[in-house]
């Protein structure tokens, strides 16, 4: 019991008393506190009687149970710290999934209006494109065309000039043909 009542980080009060003395010198593996040695001064006359052991059995049980009280507070103290650092990193990952989601709906928004820009563009320089197509071919059509036009123009002319000298030529030759004939009949 005396243990029990000694503060091992407090020294004895000055006492000049002999009969404390000789109390310290049975408990000095230990110093006690004031308190502890106020209730040893109130206990020394108990020593040896039930009174003494019912009062050390009583505090005993109310250090027990106060003991488990700090025990059970202890507990729960570290039980709460751990929920609210289990709540502080809940707190911390549901907003880093948060400003994650922001920044990927961001990022889809940025994607999707590129996408539709660029669809935009691409439909616009595709309009474009077949435009001056269609420009450079009925350009190039009409130009064939003329020219067909004109190589054919040229062509039936050509045709008819070549066809008229070769229709005179051969007219010539054939009436010069009859002629010689006439002329081999007369001799």
């Amino acid at each position: 019991m005396q243990h029990l009542l000694c503060d091992k980080n407090s020294s004895p009060p000055s006492n000049d008393d002999q009969q404390d003395d000789k109390r310290n010198q049975r408990l000095d593996y230990c110093h006690p506190s004031y308190e502890a040695f106020a209730v040893r001064e109130r206990l020394g006359r108990f020593e040896g009687s039930d009174a003494l052991t019912a009062i050390v059995k009583s505090t005993l049980d109310s250090y027990t149970e106060l003991a488990k009280e700090r025990r059970a507070d202890f507990l729960l103290t570290k039980q709460n710290e751990a929920l609210r650092q289990h709540l502080r990193e809940r707190r911390r990952k549901d907003q880093n999934e948060k400003r994650f989601g922001d920044f990927e709906k961001s990022l889809e928004a940025k994607l999707d209006a590129f996408k539709d820009e660029l669809i935009a563009s691409i439909k616009k320089e595709s309009a474009e494109l077949k435009k001056d197509f269609q420009d450079k071919f009925a350009w190039s059509e009409k130009d064939f065309q003329g020219k067909f036009a004109e190589s054919q123009k040229g062509f039936q002319d050509n045709f008819q000039n070549k066809f008229a000298e070769s229709e005179k030529d051969f007219q010539t030759k054939f009436i010069l043909l009859a002629l010689f004939y006439l002329v081999l009949q007369l001799l």
